[in-house]
């Protein structure tokens, strides 16, 4: 089977590339054997660049002997609009999901807890998870204190 993709089409693919690559590696600091698929299909994709006309996008590199991203697509605002919303939010959630069940470990012993099932844990903590969110909309971090 052959996939035949226009130049714009390309164009959007190399985007989800590039923020699927950025969601999956951001974090890692050494290779991830678990990766090695999606990187070895990124490569291959991006092997393409040059026949659709996005070397000002995508070039070889030969110390690395891999294709990479130029500066022009990393500084690009389309991607990173979508990357800086997904870190913001992501931020956010985080936050709030671990305050919650913080908060909810402190007001509930072990043996309390193991009576519960899954879905009134769930319940509980999204309550605690809730008021958080409700509180950064309001006020961001601008109550935040850390007691010593």
């Amino acid at each position: 089977m052959k996939i035949h993709f226009k130049k714009k089409e390309y164009r959007l693919l190399l985007d989800f590339l590039y923020i699927a690559e950025w969601v999956i590696n951001s974090r890692e600091i050494d290779d991830n054997p678990e990766t090695k698929p999606y990187k070895d299909l990124e490569q291959k994709i991006m092997s393409a660049a040059k026949d659709f006309g996005f070397e000002n996008l995508i070039t070889y590199d030969k110390k690395f002997e891999e294709f990479l991203p130029t500066v022009e697509f990393e500084e690009d605002p389309t991607v990173n609009n979508f990357i800086d919303k997904y870190v913001a939010e992501t931020f956010w959630d985080e936050l709030c999901d671990r305050l919650a069940k913080r908060d909810f470990l402190a007001e509930h012993d072990a043996e309390t807890i193991e009576k519960m099932d899954e879905s009134e844990i769930f319940v509980k903590t999204s309550e605690y998870s809730d008021r958080y969110h409700e509180e950064f909309v309001k006020n961001g971090l601008n109550n935040i204190k850390i007691d010593k």
